[in-house]
């Protein structure tokens, strides 16, 4: 009891608001090296020909790597710990890129300004592969996801899953009204202030050892030894002071290659992304085209629902074969929908891979549900508030997914607070229905984990 009810001081605060904690791009090591990657320029292509020559002749470049000189096994930056199943479907530098931002090369140099020069002067020579962009367009791409061999074979979907409950035919043929809805939600970027950085470099003990400002050591520890073939105890992890993460640094991006370099060149290495870099070769958010019926009676009880999510992950899978489950759970804990029909798929295309993000699944199905819900009320002419309370779960209610009591749920309870403190009623009444200008209000509810 010496901690609960007290407020506990935090204990990096004052540096962070001085501005004296030192970030992974902050610290100064001895014999640092720095590093510039060279990113692909086309969404889909054979990586035929790079050259290094012009770059590697200039002073102060200690090296310059690409897939013809580096490691080629294959892992998922999304796993946690070792043995853990997964899709390993890339590799530190791919001789098939697959987005624009894919690593092509990278130089190592004494500085970033040698680096940078240097990086300019490689030329790559491509062969274009189709690329696809639409989500829907990649259905059209089927089949196993991986060959006989358990090579990656890039079909799609890389999930698909169904589930049903009740009767949804006789909810549908039973309903005074059916409201459907295409939404989609877009991919979007963390933005967090600290760009993505890491530095490692080779200890007495023949270890690695990695400075990385992550949300999980053991993931950077278990993904860097995987994608290099080591044994995950030669692999030492420490966490830097993190600059914002939400998701962003869930995944090591840099963690493999900053090991591998560190460890072929025996000396500090550092790679620090840019903000362009960073929006376009890290990890964004999935974007998602939902379609979704509901079945309503006339005094605004859900009778029956269908929801179909698509999930566009990207070049790479990461995590991205776990979100149509992850949205499926949410989806279903929220309201009390006896007849519920949900299909949820995963499909790669040629854009940015994305990964965790705030909410993982939850901001894009509930964004699809309640969009669908507010056209509900406004067909039946009744007020959102009152069209949620007659449908959200109540405490004790069973989830039909898992079958898992929601407990205490007391959302019911947050809207009528909610409605009380934001004068809902009274905002509603005044809104203008004329005019250039307008002011709307809107609530909404959502249910995670």
């Amino acid at each position: 009891m010496n901690y609960v009810s007290h407020p506990l001081p935090i204990l990096d605060g004052p540096e962070k608001v001085t501005g004296t904690l030192r970030f992974t791009a902050d610290m100064k090591i001895a014999g640092l090296l720095h590093t510039k990657l060279v990113l692909s320029s086309r969404p889909h292509a054979c990586v035929m020909r790079v050259t290094t020559e012009p770059a590697e002749a200039i002073s102060g470049v200690v090296a310059v790597f690409w897939h013809a000189n580096t490691p080629q096994h294959r892992y998922n930056s999304s796993i946690w710990y070792e043995g853990q199943g997964a899709l390993d479907d890339e590799r530190m530098f791919p001789p098939v890129v697959r987005h624009i931002g894919d690593r092509v090369a990278a130089v190592v140099a004494e500085s970033m300004e040698i680096a940078e020069r240097a990086a300019k002067l490689i030329a790559v020579e491509y062969a274009d592969l189709p690329a696809v962009f639409d989500p829907e367009e990649s259905l059209t791409l089927c089949g196993p996801v991986t060959d006989e061999t358990g090579e990656p074979s890039f079909n799609n979907p890389i999930d698909d899953l169904s589930f049903g409950c009740g009767d949804t035919a006789a909810a549908f043929a039973s309903a005074d009204i059916i409201v459907e809805s295409r939404i989609t939600t877009p991919k979007t970027h963390h933005c967090a202030i600290e760009t993505h950085a890491c530095i490692a470099m080779p200890e007495p003990d023949g270890r690695i050892l990695i400075l990385s400002p992550c949300q999980s050591i053991f993931a950077v520890q278990v993904v860097t030894a995987k994608a290099l073939n080591m044994p995950a105890d030669a692999i030492r992890v420490i966490k830097t002071p993190i600059g914002g993460s939400f998701g962003g640094k869930a995944e090591p991006i840099l963690d493999p290659l900053c090991a591998f370099f560190a460890q072929r060149l025996k000396r500090p290495v550092l790679i620090r992304y840019g903000r362009q870099e960073t929006c376009i070769a890290t990890r964004i958010r999935s974007r998602v085209i939902g379609r979704i019926r509901t079945a309503l009676r006339g005094d605004g009880r859900i009778l029956g629902r269908e929801t179909e999510t698509l999930v566009d992950v990207g070049a790479y899978c990461t995590g991205g074969n776990y979100l149509p489950g992850s949205m499926l759970q949410r989806l279903v804990r929220l309201y009390e929908v006896e007849n519920e029909n949900y299909r949820g798929r995963a499909v790669y295309t040629n854009t940015t891979p994305t990964g965790a993000f705030r909410g993982y699944g939850s901001p894009q199905i509930h964004t699809i549900a309640e969009i669908n819900l507010d056209f509900a009320a406004r067909k039946l002419k009744l007020d959102p508030v009152q069209l949620r309370l007659k449908n959200l779960v109540r405490p004790g209610s069973i989830e039909p997914y898992t079958q898992l009591d929601v407990g205490n749920a007391r959302i019911r309870d947050c809207v009528k607070l909610g409605v009380k403190r934001f004068h809902w009623n009274e905002h509603r009444s005044r809104l203008p229905q004329s005019g250039r200008k307008r002011v709307g209000v809107g609530m909404a509810c959502a249910a995670h984990i």
